[in-house]
């Protein structure tokens, strides 16, 4: 399942060790939840298909203007998380898209971020990874 909230009529929060700040204000800015479900199919000796699910990590990728503020908090953010393993994965993105809906993933890990390259039209992309479970309420 695929989750965008564009930030023009979505709110992002970061909550964790090291800080907490709302994430993103230019429309062109988003936040992607992307589960990694994985489905897989093979016939077993009876004739049957079976169906195999394998349950993957969630990941949330956050994706801001290159001139963006946020940028360097998340790099401070990033660099606390790293300082002691006690702080890594305690990590909370809080997302309200205006007027509706709020989701909530929780225990998420930084897993990378991409350095401006022109890739992404001049954007960053902060990726953050928890458990097949880490969202709730979308």
């Amino acid at each position: 399942m695929h989750t965008i909230h564009s930030f023009g009529d979505s709110e992002a929060t970061i909550y964790g060790p090291g800080g907490s700040f709302r994430l993103g204000d230019d429309p062109t800015e988003s936040i992607t939840i992307r589960d990694s479900d994985t489905y897989k199919s093979k016939s077993g000796a009876d004739g049957f298909i079976e169906r195999i699910h394998k349950a993957g990590p969630t990941y949330i990728t956050v994706k801001l203007l290159k001139t963006s503020l946020v940028n360097a908090l998340l790099s401070q953010l990033h660099q606390v998380n790293h300082q002691s393993p006690a702080n890594w994965g305690r990590n909370t993105i809080k997302i309200v898209r205006l007027g509706e809906d709020v989701t909530t993933c929780e225990a998420l890990a930084f897993a990378d971020y991409d350095h401006p390259s022109g890739d992404h039209g001049g954007q960053i992309w902060w990726e953050f990874i928890g458990s097949k479970d880490a969202c709730h309420g979308r």
